[in-house]
């Protein structure tokens, strides 16, 4: 050891400028070489969280057969004239342990962008992925009052069934508080709008299905769906958007009708009685809350907005002319719904005359006041 140290040191003072070099190039190496091994280990890292920002936590690899996916048919396609985009997607079913099958599909996450729908694209969802592949459950969403959300809901002829996805733009029962879908969130609960609200209710409904009848096939399950869903008319579903609003009953359907009386138009300042009838296979419902609700409040008002019904099924809320128009009032209780037209005229010619002749009096009978005070 003493000897490496002598010859070392006597070897470095003679040739400083050689060993100081040597030294420096083994420092400049290392430094190099552990820079490059940060910077692939950052790009990788950073690649990685990227793909999982867009695809998700994924855990499974679909292959096209063990040929695997041809991407010249995809140039070809891509190329093709009056193709906007195109993008690769393979479909493959799983068989489970209990029978059952499992379908999953596999998408290039970058290529297929274009096609993808979030539930807020107010699109035909028959454009998109995956609303628009085969063995799935499409779905659109309602708000409060069951009738779709035009500004955001994808509809359209893919669309199987309508569910409750909430309008955070909208108060219908009058709460204070908008009628988005109250959700969890982190450190509690926040309220939101969307399809993504509208598919786990499908979900939800779904698996009591199959809770009450396991031997339901996805076949099956979607016919139970939509046979058993509320319809909607055309004001409630302008737009296509399947065999109507979820409904959780396989039974008797709950059915709301709706009478104004007097049924008659409103004046200016005048009410009448909004009286509504809920009941399932011809019996009446008790119990059961009720929202009304003006489509122009400031044509017609109604109050209160909600009531439950009593042990005849019905509730009541008033209705008030508040300026000449027309509006639509509608009564709904679990997911059924009725609506009937209200209308507040122009001031008529016998009210005019008689506003006339009270002006005309008023000013006769100052007139006389101010002569005898003379």
């Amino acid at each position: 050891m003493t000897l490496v140290r002598f010859t070392t040191l006597r070897h470095l003072s003679r040739a400083k400028l050689r060993s100081g070099l040597t030294v420096f190039g083994l420092a400049l190496g290392v430094a190099l070489y552990v820079a490059i091994r940060l910077c692939n280990e950052s790009v990788d890292a950073s690649f990685r969280d990227s793909i999982t920002g867009v695809s998700g936590a994924a855990t499974l690899e679909v292959l096209g057969g063990e040929a695997g996916f041809d991407e010249l048919t995809l140039e070809t396609v891509a190329a093709t004239p009056g193709v906007l985009a195109a993008a690769p997607v393979i479909q493959r079913a799983v068989a489970l342990d209990d029978g059952a099958s499992l379908v999953i599909l596999g998408v290039d996450p970058f290529s297929e962008a274009p096609f993808r729908a979030n539930g807020l694209d107010a699109a035909d969802a028959s454009d998109f992925l995956p609303a628009s592949c085969e063995n799935v459950i499409t779905v659109a969403a309602s708000d409060a009052r069951g009738t779709l959300v035009t500004r955001y809901s994808n509809f359209g002829p893919a669309i199987e069934v309508m569910a409750p996805g909430g309008d955070v733009a909208r108060d219908d029962d009058g709460d204070g508080n908008n009628d988005g879908v109250l959700s969890m969130v982190q450190g509690g609960y926040a309220r939101y709008n969307g399809t993504s609200m509208a598919a786990p209710h499908v979900a939800g409904v779904a698996a009591l299905y199959l809770a009450q009848e396991p031997a339901l096939t996805p076949a099956q399950l979607l016919t139970e769906l939509q046979n058993h869903a509320l319809p909607r008319t055309a004001e409630q579903c302008p737009r296509p958007c399947g065999a109507g609003l979820l409904s959780a009953l396989r039974g008797d359907q709950i059915v709301a009708s709706l009478v104004l009386d007097p049924d008659k138009e409103l004046d200016d300042g005048e009410t009448t009685t909004a009286r509504t009838t809920v009941t399932a296979g011809g019996s009446p419902l008790a119990g059961k809350a009720v929202l009304f609700s003006s489509a122009n409040p400031s044509v017609a008002s109604v109050s209160p907005s909600s009531a439950v019904t009593d042990a005849s099924g019905r509730a009541q809320a008033t209705v008030r002319g508040e300026s000449r128009g027309d509006t639509t009032l509608t009564a709904s209780a679990n997911g059924a719904s009725a609506s009937r037209p209200v209308r507040v005229p122009d001031l008529s010619l016998v009210g005019i005359l008689l506003l006339v002749g009270g002006a005309v009096w008023l000013d006769l009978m100052r007139k006389r006041e101010g002569s005898a005070q003379e």
